[in-house]
């Protein structure tokens, strides 16, 4: 299982996308690797450019690996390159190469209380969780989702690893963000 780590900053106004490297035959465990950067925390602010399409790039070469797009037709956040890979809409069906994959959102209460997550690092941050079944053809598993003053952290599970698999939980990791600010984007667009 593979372990990512998408966080928000609000000083840098920035995400990034990180991988954990806990292989029991490297040196150094729980090595952080930095493989993805976009350049907003998707959170509007006065005198702000248009975040509506938003780069993911590589952090050391700038080469883009993907786009976000915010409210492009009925999708609420979708996420490609030449075609979409994932995407959300407004009432909170989520599709991975145009599939529909079903999800559980368990609240954090609901999922403290679950065997396993008790004692969970970090659990006074928590806000949410979603849980992906086998129809995920990103083979995402869980996306653990996080909050501290604005600033959003998700811990993203897959059974693979790779730079596609993150990204393609980031509608998942800003659904409720962007559905927080909608009427604040849609404003924008008028």
């Amino acid at each position: 299982m593979t372990q990512y780590i998408i966080r928000t900053d609000r000083e840098e106004r920035k995400t990034h996308i990180l991988r954990l490297d806990s292989r029991k035959d490297r040196e150094e465990k729980d090595k952080v690797e930095r493989i993805g950067l976009i350049y907003t925390d998707f959170i509007l602010r006065e005198g702000m450019r248009d975040i509506s399409a938003e780069d993911v790039v590589n952090p050391i070469n700038k080469k883009v690996l993907a786009r976000v797009n915010l409210l492009k037709g009925s999708k609420l956040i979708s996420l490609g390159k030449f075609r979409e890979l994932a995407s959300i809409d407004e009432c909170g069906v989520y599709t991975e190469r145009g599939k529909a994959v079903p999800y559980r959102k368990v609240s954090r209460e609901s999922l403290l209380a679950m065997q396993g997550y008790e004692n969970l690092e970090g659990k006074e941050f928590l806000t949410h969780a979603y849980f992906l079944g086998k129809e995920s053809s990103s083979s995402l598993s869980q996306v653990l989702c996080f909050e501290k003053e604005g600033n959003l952290a998700s811990i993203v599970e897959s059974k693979n690893d790779g730079i596609v698999f993150p990204l393609i939980s980031l509608p998942l990791v800003f659904y409720q963000r962007i559905k927080d600010q909608d009427f604040i984007f849609r404003f924008m667009r008028k």
